[in-house]
């Protein structure tokens, strides 16, 4: 199947809709989406997805949408950065992952596309620094461990990042220095902004109405059904 501005369709077809297994590249021949398609749109299963915005996502889907186990990451001219890998849903981080962001590495839980429940975060500015521990919102929230220059802080408590001085359970000194209770500070810079959405994959679906000639079996009709309404002509 070939649509009116060059991209071609190749794959498994049922009731003249794309229904199946099936490619999707565009007008220069770039893989845009490789995986099920259920009439005539994106449909569930193991997919190979390539966003406008250079974002790739390889793994499960649902109705288009990242949902399952799966990978992203962004391709540019500088090469591939991992962003996630681990559990989604409705495109967005939920259940189990892995992060990968400027300041650091986080693996843990997520709900609803933030950092949520438990997890542990390695800073990228020290590779001997970490928090484990509870997290809401996207920030150590509740009671965790820190690591970092002035030793160990163990079953503090943390609210929105900042170590709060109501709870002391049992801290220690990794390293010789007095233990005056410094003003510390986990916070994490913000989790990636503008990740793509299953909505852009609507793009595949074609352009105006136009009318297309079928070759079926050397009877040559014309469709009135959706795919005609695409601007598409069979290959």
């Amino acid at each position: 199947m070939v649509f009116a501005d060059g991209a071609v369709y190749r794959g498994d077809f049922e009731k003249n809709g794309r229904h199946g297994k099936g490619l999707y590249r565009n007008s220069v021949g770039i893989p845009i989406f490789d995986g099920p398609w259920s009439s005539d749109e994106p449909g569930t299963g193991a997919a190979d997805v390539l966003y406008s915005s250079g974002h790739r996502y390889k793994g499960h889907v649902q109705s288009g949408a990242r949902e399952g186990e799966g990978t992203l990451w962004h391709d540019s001219l500088d090469g591939s950065n991992l962003i996630y890998t681990g559990q989604w849903k409705a495109d967005e981080f939920h259940g189990d992952g892995e992060l990968h962001c400027p300041d650091g590495l986080y693996r843990g839980q997520f709900v609803n596309g933030v950092r949520e429940g438990e997890g542990r975060f390695e800073y990228s500015r020290d590779t001997s620094s970490y928090y484990q521990g509870q997290w809401k919102e996207d920030q150590p929230h509740g009671i965790g461990t820190c690591v970092d220059q002035h030793g160990e802080y163990a079953d503090r408590e943390f609210e929105e990042g900042e170590l709060s001085r109501r709870y002391f359970s049992r801290s220690r000194s990794v390293f010789k220095v007095k233990h005056t209770l410094p003003a510390m500070s986990v916070k994490v810079e913000p989790g990636p902004q503008g990740l793509p959405r299953s909505s852009v994959i609507g793009g595949l679906l074609g352009e105006e109405p136009q009318t297309q000639l079928i070759d079926n079996g050397g009877n040559t009709r014309r469709s009135g059904h959706r795919p005609s309404s695409m601007g598409l002509r069979w290959a």
